[in-house]
């Protein structure tokens, strides 16, 4: 090698060594994805009757989650979520909070209001997980017992993963 090369070498491995710690292990690249898919669900709720259409809940229900991206982190993943709210004047209002999880087991845990969801946090391949989803119902279903919810949504991911 001549001297021009080993300087350049140098210097490009020096300015790497430099660069590096500065942007940490999970800075220079991300995974992006803006995808739609549908969930479905069924969960049990308990309700307080307050009023005629005045009701307090909580509720636990599982579902899954088909994406339209099948090389989606999330596709074919299942998740659990419980939460509590209200209904009155037709209008719900409540939190729900889930734990999605993943053919590998890693895990995204989301927070939820009516029609939006934001993943807050993950394991694994999952760790550093960012965005959301926005929801449209498609039902409810017709139920199979008393205190049994069945639905389903249509859904758009727009979602961020560290590399």
């Amino acid at each position: 090698m001549n001297g021009n090369r080993i300087l350049m070498l140098f210097a490009s491995t020096a300015l790497v060594a430099l660069v590096q710690p500065a942007l940490g292990p999970h800075t220079a690249f991300a995974a992006e994805y803006n995808e739609t898919g549908t969930n479905c669900w069924v969960g049990k709720s308990n309700v307080v009757v307050r009023g005629k259409g005045d009701v307090a809940m909580s509720y636990v229900f599982h579902g899954t989650s088909i994406h339209d991206n099948p090389k989606s982190p999330l596709h074919k993943g299942s998740y659990k979520c419980v939460g509590s709210g209200t209904f009155a004047k037709g209008i719900f209002t409540g939190q729900t909070y889930c734990v999605a999880v993943n053919k590998n087991k890693d895990k995204a845990f989301v927070v939820c209001v009516p029609g939006k969801c934001t993943y807050t946090r993950g394991t694994g391949k999952l760790a550093g997980i960012t965005g959301g989803s926005t929801m449209k119902l498609l039902g409810p279903f017709p139920s199979p017992e008393k205190g049994v919810f069945v639905n389903c949504s249509t859904n758009r991911y727009k979602f961020t993963i560290p590399d």
